[in-house]
């Protein structure tokens, strides 16, 4: 009789954690833009109200809660336990659909390098369709800053490229 009581105590518990979680994850405000999905995930017995309707008639119980969102404004609901204890408001405000558009010179740094510094490695694809790593064996890193090749010195990567195309002519 004792391990059945502990199991009810300890399945309530668990239940009682479920209804709270769901019921604090739910955010009391939410930033929607024009023509986005509203998507609240509820458990069953919760429910949420639109407070704009004098019948407070209830959105949906215990599945994903979904509003119209095509008219920019504020939607005020109730989340509700079992259709009558109030938990509390959830406003969600609907804001135009915006882009943004870049304008205007661009502002920056220029780097001077001495060399051409390694920011990644790929492979290449050769003449004859096959797939090439130039670097596999040479010790170069993603890093490193290559300064000379065949004893000519590389500023930029046209001069990398110029150098290695020579080395391969010869």
């Amino acid at each position: 009789m004792k391990t059945i009581r502990k199991i009810f105590i300890v399945s309530f518990l668990v239940l009682i954690l479920i209804y709270v979680t769901n019921i604090t994850s739910i955010p009391e405000n939410i930033i929607l833009f024009q023509g986005e999905k509203l998507s609240i995930n509820t458990v069953l017995g919760v429910s949420l109200k639109n407070k704009n309707i004098e019948e407070y008639e209830a959105i949906q119980t215990s599945s994903s809660i979904t509003a119209d969102t095509s008219k920019v404004g504020k939607i005020d609901f109730k989340l509700n336990l079992f259709g009558g204890i109030p938990l509390k408001d959830v406003s969600v405000n609907i804001i135009p659909k915006t882009s943004v558009v870049p304008i205007g010179k661009s502002v920056g740094l220029k780097l001077y390098t001495s060399g051409v510094l390694v920011v990644g490695m790929s492979e290449i694809q050769g003449l004859d369709n096959k797939r090439y790593k130039p670097y596999e064996n040479t010790g170069i890193e993603e890093g490193d800053m290559i300064i000379e090749v065949n004893n000519k010195t590389v500023t930029c990567t046209s001069d990398l490229i110029n150098n290695v195309n020579e080395s391969e002519r010869k």
